[in-house]
């Protein structure tokens, strides 16, 4: 899944700067860090790529449904604006397939999104066992 996502996602960055609609000849997988933000559940719909820390999503605001974590580093994903109220922290290659599971109850509801330093959540609640 990680390396449909990255190939993809390398294809559509090689067409955003050729300018063209035609794949490049030979499109590699790129590594650029990135948390991709779904509108649906098992990563359906639309989505949102996120690539550095984001204060307030605008118009994609609480309509997240499903979450990849394919950076380096941990993210914490907040329910307000400025990383403010509830949190979860995701850790890199994790994914959640649906954040409206009763376990969270997350649904529709992030925010803003801060990458941490590390792979490590450190004192923020993680999505899946402990810190």
């Amino acid at each position: 899944m990680r390396r449909l996502i990255r190939t993809t996602l390398a294809l559509a960055l090689g067409t955003a700067v050729l300018g063209s609609t035609a794949a490049p000849a030979h499109a590699e997988p790129i590594e650029i860090p990135y948390l991709i933000l779904f509108h649906h559940q098992w990563f359906q719909g639309r989505s949102i790529v996120l690539t550095q820390p984001t204060s307030h999503l605008g118009g994609d605001s609480d309509e997240a449904t499903s979450i990849i974590n394919n950076d380096g580093v941990a993210w914490v994903l907040y329910d307000d604006d400025s990383y403010g109220d509830r949190r979860y922290c995701i850790r890199p290659g994790e994914s959640v397939l649906n954040l409206g599971d009763d376990r969270w109850k997350f649904n529709d509801k992030i925010t803003s999104a801060l990458p941490l330093e590390s792979a490590s959540c450190g004192k923020f609640p993680p999505f899946f066992g402990n810190g």
